[in-house]
């Protein structure tokens, strides 16, 4: 075990002695240096800044979270906006979420942000036994936790960090565009309610018929009861010469520590007119994907999900520590 550990572990250990049941403090200090030195490295940069005494976590729930930029964005905020908040990338199986829920009154946190695969499933936990905000109810996924008011409280904060980065990087009116999503998973359900929320003319979504359908079906809901004229299909493939204005990737295809293609195959994008489309791509690391390569080569305008990862993050933030946008 390396200084650099040592020197964490007592750090930490007092604050993590409830997590110790399901998640060794050194052993997963071993494996998150080995994995991820970015996210170590802000780790070590946080400390001084920190009240050993006082300190909360800010988690990230997934599997796997390795790859993840999140740490090292949230613990320089941290440095920033002195909150006495360190924030770590948890690698979990469903049941050891689960004791986390369970028992977030003992544990030192202020919060969680969520990624693949439980926004889904601790949207349904958080369904039954907590809140949820309009828009989590809406996407029907979770990507943010804290506890307020006696209850858990589940929010989405993807949908805003997709759509604040739009803005920003491509600044182009949604409004009666057609898109083509590809997923169906968190990710794909936040994106879908920001598009809708911009008054897109027309979605496509790509996926297994089951997911698909379900994800097609409450998003129709949503758009009637929010008096919306918006026509959503879903479909198993991308059909050949397909013409829409925006295409989105929005599964973890290209994503480090994921298959490199998941059954995705980005080559059917070629027969397709990308002439007027922009390509946006939901995977932050690597920045460089293949699919949004396919759109850069040909000199089209491309939405990195980078920007995506920073915008949610600090509305996430907001919201967990009780802050006005």
């Amino acid at each position: 075990m390396s200084e650099r550990v040592d020197k964490i572990l007592a750090f930490l250990q007092d604050r993590w002695s409830i997590l110790e049941e399901v998640v060794s403090l050194r052993d997963y200090l071993i494996e998150l240096e080995a994995a991820n030195e970015s996210a170590f490295l802000s780790i070590e940069d946080a400390l001084p800044h920190l009240d050993k005494r006082t300190f909360k976590f800010f988690f990230l729930l997934g599997n796997p979270t390795w790859h993840s930029y999140s740490p090292s964005i949230h613990n320089h905020l941290s440095t920033l906006d002195k909150s006495n908040l360190l924030y770590l990338p948890l690698s979990l199986q469903e049941d050891e979420v689960k004791y986390i829920l369970e028992n977030w009154s003992k544990i030192p946190m202020v919060g969680a942000n969520v990624t693949y695969p439980y926004k889904e499933s601790i949207y349904n936990y958080l369904h039954e036994k907590g809140r949820l905000s309009f828009a989590a109810l809406a996407i029907g996924a979770v990507n943010t936790i804290y506890y307020r008011n006696g209850f858990l409280q589940g929010e989405n904060s993807d949908w805003f960090g997709w759509l604040r980065s739009w803005k920003i990087s491509i600044n182009e009116d949604i409004r009666g565009k057609k898109a083509v999503v590809f997923g169906a998973g968190g990710a794909a359900r936040a994106v879908i309610y920001a598009l809708i929320q911009e008054n897109i003319g027309s979605i496509k979504i790509i996926n297994s018929p089951l997911r698909g359908r379900k994800l097609k079906q409450d998003m129709d809901n949503f758009c009637q009861e929010t008096h919306r004229n918006i026509n959503i299909v879903a479909q198993e493939y991308l059909h050949v010469g397909e013409v829409a204005d925006i295409y989105i990737n929005a599964t973890p295809c290209g994503q480090v520590g994921f298959a490199p293609n998941l059954g995705v195959n980005w080559q059917r994008l070629l027969e397709c007119d990308l002439s007027n489309s922009v390509g946006c791509d939901l995977v932050s690391n690597p920045t460089e994907t293949l699919f949004v390569c396919l759109f850069a080569q040909r000199g089209r305008k491309v939405l990195k999900g980078r920007g995506m990862l920073v915008n949610q993050a600090r509305e996430a933030r907001s919201v967990v520590l009780g802050k006005a946008r």
